[in-house]
């Protein structure tokens, strides 16, 4: 597992609860970026490209996923130097509204920590997640609820309607986690940390309202698109593989990225020896045809 982890408030021995909580993300030193100041503390672990740090003139930027940039500016920026910096600039243009100019996957941590502030947020869809806890004199966060819970602050003491929730639902539904006092973001919401003081809030919403009179083939072609450069961005090597059930869902992703890569793709199914659990049957027929 790779992500982010970090806190805002003092600690008198930040290098021992880097160490504590960096083998969370990930066993060894793969991909490893740190820093630490007299507030704060921030490590990303990453196998792929996909974290970006940044401190820079009072801000720390920590960014996670596969970010797009809205205004051609800040994806050039991303482009040619990381995600974080673009993020640093729209930030410092104006704070209020620099969620906006971000599509994509992403977790993402602003800190601010000469002035006790901190933001977090997720992308729109919740394809990354970012739990947190917060008190009095202290912001602990992480792309790992167990990460949160392992901040001496925090504490690993579990929910027991969640342990219900997790048997009845088979998920534990946001914004709960195992841990008492640990939460995790909604989809498309940004956490808002002053000086102990906590705000909720959505930066972004689904507009439902009907965008012409279009026709049935038009929706299609641009569903297609959509699919296509969405599969392509999701690319993390040219050997990237699917789970494939033989279902809709993963068919179609099979279909796409066989389509975007120019050969089969490689995918991996699980079976079932139970009736009417096995879905086998379905996985080959896909395999079959792409």
């Amino acid at each position: 597992m790779y992500g982010l982890y970090g806190w805002l408030g003092h600690h008198e021995a930040p290098d021992s609860l880097h160490d504590l909580l960096a083998p969370i993300l990930h066993p060894d030193n793969t991909g490893l970026l740190q820093s630490t100041g007299g507030q704060y503390g921030v490590g990303l672990r990453d196998a792929f490209g996909r974290s970006a740090l940044l401190a820079r003139d009072g801000l720390v930027i920590a960014l996670h996923g596969r970010p797009s940039f809205k205004r051609a500016d800040l994806a050039g920026l991303a482009r040619e130097h990381t995600p974080a910096e673009a993020v640093w600039v729209a930030w410092r243009e104006d704070s209020a509204e620099a969620l906006r100019h971000l599509g994509g996957s992403f977790a993402l941590a602003v800190l601010q920590p000469a002035a006790d502030k901190a933001w977090l947020a997720v992308d729109r869809m919740g394809i990354e997640r970012l739990c947190f806890a917060a008190g009095k004199d202290q912001l602990a966060f992480s792309t790992s609820a167990h990460a949160v819970a392992c901040h001496p602050a925090v504490g690993r003491q579990i929910d027991l309607q969640s342990i219900y929730d997790f048997f009845y639902f088979h998920v534990v539904p946001s914004p709960g986690t195992v841990y008492q006092k640990v939460e995790k973001l909604l989809p498309g919401e940004v956490l808002s940390y002053d000086r102990g003081t906590v705000t909720r809030r959505f930066y972004w919403a689904m507009d439902y309202t009907p965008k012409g009179d279009r026709s049935f083939p038009a929706f299609r072609k641009d569903f297609r698109e959509h699919l296509t450069t969405g599969v392509k961005h999701s690319l993390d090597s040219s050997r990237a593989g699917a789970f494939l059930s033989g279902g809709t869902d993963s068919s179609t992703v099979v279909g796409t990225l066989t389509a975007v890569q120019g050969h089969p793709a490689e995918t991996f199914s699980i079976g079932f020896d139970a009736e009417g659990f096995d879905e086998m049957e379905y996985a080959r027929i896909a395999a079959h045809r792409f």
